[in-house]
């Protein structure tokens, strides 16, 4: 659980990955500085539980 205090309007979370992928396909985006693309963010808001 978590609780967001005061933040950007902008805030994320990053939970994890947005999609199962192998361990290969995991180094292939790290090494590409793909690996933004695969994690899972959520918007969040002052408040939130």
């Amino acid at each position: 659980m978590w609780y967001v205090l005061p933040s950007d309007e902008e805030a994320q979370l990053t939970i994890g990955f947005n999609a199962d992928m192998s361990r290969e396909q995991f180094l292939d985006m790290v090494a590409s500085g793909n690996i933004e693309r695969a994690l899972n963010r959520r918007r969040v808001a002052p408040g939130d539980v």
